[in-house]
């Protein structure tokens, strides 16, 4: 048995254990690495087709499960144990917005690539929906 900080004993045998963080933190910078190279290589154009429900286009539906893979992958990695810690939680989505944004940044640098305020949106709601998943996965452990 373990204490807590408020004094109650949690018995450790039954807590469920993450996978070793070495693993996570290789599967968020794997995620990071795709969204880099995606981000940044010559495309062919623009996806014009409508995503699901038809309210946006599909390359919108792309960024959104693109950021919330990052922000999902880098809540596990820096997690200690299942415990929830939402201040890191918050932290982690400000990090995937920040890596969102600064994508869009350099896109606008770049001759083949166009700067989009609807992409750096679609990145944010991503990344608060992978963290949001984090958390409920985690509290479910």
């Amino acid at each position: 048995m373990a204490e807590t900080e408020l004094g109650t004993e949690i018995d450790r045998s039954t807590v469920r254990r993450l996978p070793p963080r070495r693993y996570r933190v290789a599967a968020a910078l794997a995620v990071a690495a795709v969204l880099t190279v995606g981000s940044l290589v010559p495309t062919g154009g623009s996806l014009s087709i409508s995503g699901p429900l038809g309210l946006l286009g599909a390359d919108k539906w792309l960024h959104g499960i693109a950021y919330a893979g990052l922000a999902g992958t880098t809540a596990f990695a820096l997690v200690e144990d299942v415990r929830v810690d939402v201040r890191l939680a918050a932290r982690t989505g400000a990090g995937a917005v920040a890596y969102g944004v600064g994508m869009e940044l350099l896109q606008a640098a770049l001759p083949y690539r166009t700067f989009s305020l609807a992409d750096a949106a679609a990145n944010c709601v991503g990344a608060a929906v992978g963290v949001a998943l984090a958390l409920l996965v985690l509290r479910a452990l």
